[in-house]
């Protein structure tokens, strides 16, 4: 097998994974119509998603993306496997940290709150008391 094959089988059974994993049934139909229902560019066909799930092609990069998102991974995860689980939020004088994508989720959620839910949020959480936080919670 040549090495472009097997980066393709590779992408292939991530895929396979990520559908599983949101619960969507293994079908290149069922997965051509949830991604033509979110994509504005031209529309893949059933063969398409068939390809993608046999490892025989790879989308593009703006359908990799939208992909991804589709089934809640990262892209580069899809392609390559590589683990972007973690990313590099901020150093809080004791190193850098890291943030899950579930923690990415809240903290998009918290500043879609209004200013006194915020507040609120930030009194709650200033009750843990997490001495190197502190200072950041309370403003």
């Amino acid at each position: 097998m040549l090495p472009t094959q097997i980066e393709n089988q590779k992408f292939a059974e991530r895929l396979a994974i990520a559908i599983d994993s949101k619960g969507f049934k293994q079908s290149p139909t069922v997965i051509a119509n949830l991604f033509n229902s979110k994509y504005e560019g031209r529309l893949i066909t059933p063969h398409t998603a068939r390809n993608w799930l046999l490892g025989k092609s790879l989308p593009t990069q703006e359908k990799l993306v939208l992909l991804a998102k589709l089934l809640d991974t990262s892209p580069e995860q899809l392609r390559f496997g590589i683990d972007r689980e973690k990313t590099l939020i901020a150093d809080l004088g004791r190193g850098e940290f890291e943030v899950s994508n579930a923690d990415q989720k809240f903290i998009k959620q918290y500043l879609a709150l209004s200013k006194v839910q915020r507040r609120l949020l930030r009194e709650l959480a200033a009750e843990f008391k997490v001495p190197e936080l502190d200072e950041l919670l309370i403003a």
